[in-house]
Protein backbone atom coordinates (compact mmCIF):
# COMPACT_ATOMS: atom_id res chain seq x y z
CA UNK A 1 0.00 0.00 0.00
CA UNK A 2 2.50 2.45 0.98
CA UNK A 3 4.57 1.58 -2.38
CA UNK A 4 1.53 2.30 -4.20
CA UNK A 5 1.01 6.10 -2.63
CA UNK A 6 4.60 6.60 -2.79
CA UNK A 7 4.70 6.34 -6.66
CA UNK A 8 1.05 8.02 -7.07
CA UNK A 9 2.93 11.12 -5.25
CA UNK A 10 6.35 10.95 -7.41
CA UNK A 11 8.05 10.24 -4.62
CA UNK A 12 11.25 8.95 -5.08
CA UNK A 13 11.60 10.27 -8.91
CA UNK A 14 15.00 12.05 -7.99
CA UNK A 15 17.13 10.46 -5.49
CA UNK A 16 20.48 12.02 -4.48
CA UNK A 17 22.47 10.19 -2.27
CA UNK A 18 24.81 12.05 0.43
CA UNK A 19 27.44 11.49 3.09
CA UNK A 20 25.85 11.82 6.62
CA UNK A 21 28.19 14.53 7.39
CA UNK A 22 26.64 16.46 4.27
CA UNK A 23 23.04 15.48 5.79
CA UNK A 24 23.91 17.11 9.08
CA UNK A 25 25.23 20.06 7.18
CA UNK A 26 22.42 20.46 5.09
CA UNK A 27 20.09 20.35 8.62
CA UNK A 28 21.86 22.81 10.15
CA UNK A 29 21.91 25.53 7.35
CA UNK A 30 18.34 25.35 7.14
CA UNK A 31 17.73 25.83 10.33
CA UNK A 32 20.26 28.75 10.44
CA UNK A 33 18.73 29.96 7.76
CA UNK A 34 15.52 30.59 9.31
CA UNK A 35 13.57 33.85 9.72
CA UNK A 36 12.48 32.99 13.19
CA UNK A 37 16.57 32.00 14.34
CA UNK A 38 18.39 34.71 16.57
CA UNK A 39 20.37 37.49 14.62
CA UNK A 40 24.13 36.65 15.30
CA UNK A 41 23.36 32.92 15.12
CA UNK A 42 22.16 33.42 11.22
CA UNK A 43 23.92 32.24 8.12
CA UNK A 44 23.31 34.52 5.29
CA UNK A 45 24.68 34.33 1.62
CA UNK A 46 27.71 34.32 1.24
CA UNK A 47 28.82 33.53 4.64
CA UNK A 48 31.60 30.61 5.00
CA UNK A 49 30.93 28.26 7.72
CA UNK A 50 32.60 25.00 9.61
CA UNK A 51 30.78 22.22 10.05
CA UNK A 52 31.76 19.26 12.83
CA UNK A 53 30.36 16.44 13.02
CA UNK A 54 30.77 13.76 15.33
CA UNK A 55 29.52 10.23 15.29
CA UNK A 56 29.68 7.14 17.29
CA UNK A 57 33.14 5.76 15.23
CA UNK A 58 34.39 8.88 13.28
CA UNK A 59 34.83 12.68 12.96
CA UNK A 60 34.80 15.04 10.40
CA UNK A 61 35.61 18.92 9.81
CA UNK A 62 34.18 20.73 6.60
CA UNK A 63 33.70 24.13 5.90
CA UNK A 64 31.09 25.36 3.20
CA UNK A 65 30.07 28.39 1.53
CA UNK A 66 26.84 29.68 0.89
CA UNK A 67 26.01 30.81 -2.12
CA UNK A 68 23.70 33.30 -3.66
CA UNK A 69 20.61 31.27 -3.54
CA UNK A 70 18.91 29.89 -0.37
CA UNK A 71 19.38 26.36 -1.88
CA UNK A 72 22.88 26.82 -2.74
CA UNK A 73 25.96 25.13 -0.68
CA UNK A 74 29.74 24.65 -1.64
CA UNK A 75 32.49 22.98 0.01
CA UNK A 76 34.76 25.44 0.26
CA UNK A 77 37.42 22.93 2.19
CA UNK A 78 37.16 19.40 1.94
CA UNK A 79 36.23 17.41 4.90
CA UNK A 80 38.57 15.79 6.99
CA UNK A 81 37.69 12.61 9.02
CA UNK A 82 39.35 10.29 11.38
CA UNK A 83 38.11 7.42 13.35
CA UNK A 84 38.31 9.43 16.57
CA UNK A 85 34.45 9.63 17.13
CA UNK A 86 32.42 9.57 20.26
CA UNK A 87 33.74 6.10 21.68
CA UNK A 88 37.05 7.48 21.46
CA UNK A 89 36.25 10.55 23.38
CA UNK A 90 33.94 8.61 25.76
CA UNK A 91 36.69 6.44 26.75
CA UNK A 92 38.99 8.84 27.22
CA UNK A 93 36.92 10.28 29.80
CA UNK A 94 36.11 7.53 31.45
CA UNK A 95 40.11 7.04 31.98
CA UNK A 96 40.43 10.16 33.11
CA UNK A 97 37.64 10.44 35.06
CA UNK A 98 39.21 7.26 37.05
CA UNK A 99 42.17 8.54 37.63
CA UNK A 100 40.98 11.44 39.14
CA UNK A 101 38.10 9.52 41.61
CA UNK A 102 39.14 6.62 41.90
CA UNK A 103 36.56 3.51 42.48
CA UNK A 104 34.24 6.51 43.71
CA UNK A 105 34.02 6.42 39.78
CA UNK A 106 34.03 3.24 39.15
CA UNK A 107 30.98 2.49 41.69
CA UNK A 108 29.06 4.54 39.96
Amino acid sequence: MLAGATSKARMGDDIKMISNPEAAAVDAFETLMDEDVEEHFKVNRGDNVLVCHSSMTAADATTYAVGKSKDSLEEAVAGEGNQSGANVIDEALERQMTRKFGSNFTKL
